[in-house]
């Protein structure tokens, strides 16, 4: 049920977006607790500290809809067990007076069958990743590993091991002066991408020489080697990927650069050291 969460949370911030309070409300169960107490708007005593409800709560939604012009702008959302997701946002708001300000928090949603039965409000991720006994380093951590894994699969042919790895609706975008450039969605179009790349390279091999590490996303800076045909002796050249993971699973793939020039100007585009 873990994706399906993640989809209802997604589906929910949208309803929001288009004013949408019964879309955003329709998967919510009837009984749902809803915990502002950590919130900035609950310490600043603008709204009571927990309510019981869906009732209440499409109550508080259409009260703060009537004062304010609001829009979620989703960052993360992260699956962090089988039935609890995280989702980061910076709300905006602009008033009838022209008044605008942003708050950036954290809500924790609690599933059931199927249904949201638990929301609570963080003002930050990090103080709610602590709430469940984790950090943000070690769900960072997580990521390099699962990045560190794809290339360890790439060098062993291994298309299953891949596969397994990436989200259903995976992307892999490949480098504009690549062979074949372009977008490849999905396993199938993934993987013979992949095997493309093993027909072509033989016995080529991927290895890391720096990780940059941006929590969602793990830049990888290496090298990919072949031999030349009737030697021992080995060609290689630089590469540059990024990797953006959500929940686990890696959604995109992309060459930022192929070869020592390209390569370079990637990592000076990116503002990320040599």
């Amino acid at each position: 049920m873990s994706k399906e969460n993640v989809e209802i949370v997604r589906r929910s911030n949208e309803a929001l977006n288009r004013g949408d309070v019964d879309g955003a409300l329709i998967d919510v169960h009837p009984d749902v607790e809803s915990d502002w107490s950590e919130s900035r708007a609950a310490d600043g005593g603008m709204v009571e500290p927990v309510i019981h409800g869906r009732d209440q709560l499409r109550a508080r939604i259409e009260d703060l809809l009537d004062l304010w012009q609001a829009s979620w702008e989703q960052e993360e959302l992260l699956e962090v067990s089988d039935d609890q997701v995280l989702s980061v946002a910076t709300v905006r708001f602009r008033g009838r007076d022209g008044i605008e300000l942003s708050d950036r928090g954290a809500r924790l949603w609690t599933f059931a069958g199927g249904k949201v039965v638990h929301m609570k409000f963080f003002p930050s991720k990090e103080r709610a990743l602590e709430s469940l006994g984790l950090s943000v380093q070690a769900m960072s951590e997580e990521n390099v590993e699962i990045v560190c894994r794809a290339i360890d699969a790439w060098n062993r042919r291994d298309i299953e091991a891949l596969v397994a790895l990436g989200d259903p609706e995976s992307e892999y975008v490949n480098s504009p002066t690549a062979v074949e450039p372009g977008t490849r969605r999905g396993p199938d179009e993934i993987s013979a991408v992949m095997r493309a790349q093993w027909d072509l390279l033989t016995d080529g091999r991927w290895e890391i020489d720096r990780i940059y590490d941006r929590g969602e996303e793990v830049i990888a800076l290496g090298r990919v080697s072949r031999r030349m045909p009737g030697s021992d002796a080995r060609l290689e050249d630089r590469v540059l990927v990024s990797w953006k993971i959500r929940s686990g699973k890696i959604v995109r793939t992309e060459v930022l650069g192929f070869g020592r020039d390209e390569v370079q100007t990637a990592l000076e585009a990116a503002g990320l050291p040599d």
